[in-house]
């Protein structure tokens, strides 16, 4: 595809009118499943605000979550480079049904091997994004085995703004969003979104364009308050797929036209919440959600695509104080349910019915002492493709300590995880009639010890994880299955520095282990993950109305996905720098940001099939501008 005017839409502006909170007045729950001011949270969390995306000059959440230097994002074997799965604790291709991505506090993970499509959620809705690094089977329950994500919109924040942007940059991009968030009479709040853009994309093959729209609605009831709400993405276009080695070292815009899609995606949501004082003076939370997702298309080949997953949750749970063993105690107490209903094509309907029952309990021990006690219960019933019916137990439970001295906080966290295969990998098609076949797996489950310190502007984590039947697909017989044991341990680090009273500078990386210790693989790393992982932010402020920004992240080697036996050797380590600068004036501000500022060459997907290396390649140096208006 030829470049559309890439630098000439400079022209177009950001109109935008307003107000951001403060951000030392943060209260997260990702930490807890209640609210905790993020100053007083453990180590184990971490907080993107909003003023870190605007600086960041990312244009996708995947690249945000990226430059957390905490996790690698693997990338989406479609070759759309704003997709692809967190990872926490590198479990590679995998990454998607083990590390816990949601949205406002609702799981967008699948009963699917497909993972959440983050590149739907506008990044000027998010108010903030929480990461738990740890597991958390028992306050999360299926999928926390790395740890959490939680996306935290402006549909639940209540900050008022009016906002209309339009921003357009390089490779044909431009976007359009409108947001109006107002409290009313009465106690009442609403807030509308709207957004629609399109792009060329850098490759052959990866045109697109996409909308979003969304809606809440609160108000006082029964002596608490309720709200309700939906949203919709949609994205019709090309995904490009993978492409030969040898085609792409001659044309990084190649593609391949066995894997070339044209594809839509749609995702709906509608959900209500409700929050209520109890008498007892503890707080009543109601959460229930609907999901549709849906994709249809076809390849360039011929063959169709067409799939449709309705997901149903409620989340009811109790937070509050009490006194246990005489000692001053926080708790949590709740039931998470779903319903996952799943069709491709004209087969059966596949379902997937997950009910738990959780509680956990923080007692104050010693003056700055306390201990936290978990435990969660969850069952699980399958119904596969074929018509097979299959039920599963799983007990996890949670031990804890955590000790405060002046404005240190130290933590320890023995935790057990686990996660429910897949609707996907519980059917296999064995050769040689290649005729589907249900094949029940086991739940993966597993042991983390956790240690963390945190002060005012630096912490740390350093842990041990161990599973038993993980789960992942193995290319030598074509099915998904189990290994005995794995083992993962690392490390990560994060601080804020004042170099000066206009310079900032903000550090944080990770180093993760993750090897197979059982069966054909013993002694492997596992695919797609990095060892080492690396973020560094440095702002200078110049005046009232000019500062410059730099991020850096930076990611080594790995082995590609498929390569389980390691005989192909680590490839694709790079680092990559955005700059921006902006200006804020009185009326007018304006904002210039350059990604891959040194043109680096990447991969943001790579596979071996056989001997054969396959990639999806990263975007070169892209340039978007932007134009605000306050009002």
């Amino acid at each position: 595809m030829s470049l559309r005017r890439s630098y000439g839409a400079i022209a177009l502006c950001l109109f935008s009118l307003s107000s951001y909170a403060n951000e030392a007045d943060i209260v997260i729950e990702i930490d807890s499943r209640s609210p905790t001011p993020v100053n007083e949270a453990s180590p184990f969390s971490k907080v993107i605000t909003r003023e870190d995306i605007a600086q960041s000059g990312y244009q996708s959440l995947s690249e945000i979550l990226a430059g957390s230097g905490l996790l690698h994002v693997s990338g989406a074997s479609s070759g759309y480079n704003a997709g692809g799965s967190p990872d926490l604790r590198g479990f590679g291709e995998r990454a998607a049904q083990n590390t816990l991505i949601l949205l406002n506090g609702r799981p967008l993970n699948n009963a699917t091997l497909e993972g959440p499509d983050l590149s739907t959620i506008p990044l000027n809705t998010i108010s903030r994004v929480e990461i738990l690094n740890a597991s958390a089977g028992v306050l999360y329950g299926n999928g926390a085995v790395g740890g959490v994500v939680n996306i935290i919109s402006d549909q639940t924040t209540k900050r008022e703004h009016i906002e209309s942007k339009f921003e357009a940059g390089s490779f044909g991009t431009a976007e359009f969003s409108s947001t109006i968030s107002r409290s009313l009479q009465a106690g009442r709040h609403l807030y509308l979104a709207a957004s629609a853009g399109t792009t060329d994309g850098y490759r052959d093959y990866t045109e697109n364009s996409k909308s979003y729209g969304a809606m809440s609605y609160s108000l006082p009831f029964l002596d608490g308050n309720a709200s309700f709400g939906l949203d919709q993405s949609r994205t019709d276009g090309y995904l490009s797929g993978v492409v030969a080695d040898s085609a792409l070292t001659a044309n990084r815009r190649a593609f391949r036209s066995s894997s070339v899609q044209k594809k839509r995606s749609i995702r709906q949501t509608i959900w209500t919440k409700l929050e209520k004082m109890l008498e007892t003076g503890d707080t009543l939370q109601v959460d229930a959600g609907r999901r549709l997702s849906g994709q249809e298309g076809r390849y360039l080949t011929g063959a169709s695509i067409n799939q449709l997953l309705r997901v149903n949750s409620l989340s009811p749970k109790v937070l509050g104080q009490t006194s246990l063993l005489s000692k001053s105690t926080d708790y949590v107490v709740g039931i998470d349910l779903s319903q996952s209903q799943y069709l491709t094509g004209t087969s059966n309907v596949r379902t997937q019915e997950i009910s738990s029952l959780f509680g956990r309990a923080k007692l104050t021990v010693a003056e700055q002492l306390d201990t936290t006690l978990g435990a969660r219960v969850t069952h699980d019933t399958n119904k596969l493709l074929n018509g097979a019916t299959v039920d599963n137990e799983i007990l996890a439970v949670e031990l804890g300590l955590e000790k405060i001295v002046d404005d240190q906080t130290f933590s320890l966290r023995l935790d057990q995880s686990f996660r429910i295969a897949t609707l996907d990998e519980q059917v296999t098609y064995p050769a040689p009639a290649f005729t589907a076949t249900d094949t029940p797996i086991a739940p993966q489950k597993g042991n983390s010890v956790e240690l963390g310190w945190k002060s005012s502007a630096t912490q740390t984590t350093i842990y041990y994880l161990e599973n038993n039947d993980e789960i992942y697909y193995d290319p030598a017989s074509f099915t998904n299955t189990t290994v005995d044991k794995t083992r993962r341990y690392g490390a990560s680090y994060g601080t804020d520095l004042n170099v000066t009273s206009s310079i900032k500078v903000s550090m944080s990386g990770s180093y993760t282990y993750a090897k197979y210790d059982d069966a054909a693989y013993d002694g492997s790393h596992v695919p797609s993950t990095s060892s080492y992982l690396g973020s560094l932010k440095f702002k200078k402020t110049i005046s009232n109305q000019w500062s410059v920004g730099v991020l850096s992240r930076f990611q080594s080697a790995q082995y590609s996905i498929n390569d389980w036996s390691n005989i192909y050797g680590k490839r694709n380590a790079h680092s990559v720098t955005n700059l921006n600068v902006s200006h804020t004036g009185k009326f007018f501000s304006s904002k210039l940001t350059i990604g891959n500022l040194f043109g680096k060459e990447y991969d943001s997907y790579h596979l071996r099939s056989g001997a054969n290396l396959f990639r999806t390649p990263a975007e070169p140096r892209s340039l978007v501008f932007e134009i605000s208006a306050s009002l």
